[in-house]
């Protein structure tokens, strides 16, 4: 996963650009984000937190972990390792 585009993600979630606003998703985004090494995401995280309560934030927690077992196989996969069409 690319940092970036997780917090662009997460960005469109908090806003509701793309999608229906969901400070649950942007928090998940944001946690995929800094698992991946973004160096704004912590703050970004922290900044959607405060209008979470505890239980949407382990919602948020719980998906994010849910997202990484559920793509892990895709983590090494480059575009270059693609076939070529």
């Amino acid at each position: 996963m690319c940092p970036a585009i997780a917090v662009t993600l997460g960005a469109m979630r908090l806003k509701g650009q793309g999608f229906a606003k969901d400070s649950i998703e942007a928090y998940k985004w944001f946690e995929l984000a800094k698992s991946y090494g973004h160096p704004k995401a912590f703050l970004l995280q922290q900044f959607v937190a405060q209008s979470l309560d505890e239980d949407e934030i382990a919602e948020g927690e719980d998906r994010a972990e849910t997202w990484q077992k559920d793509h892990a196989k895709f983590d090494d996969l480059l575009v270059r390792d693609l076939p070529e069409y």
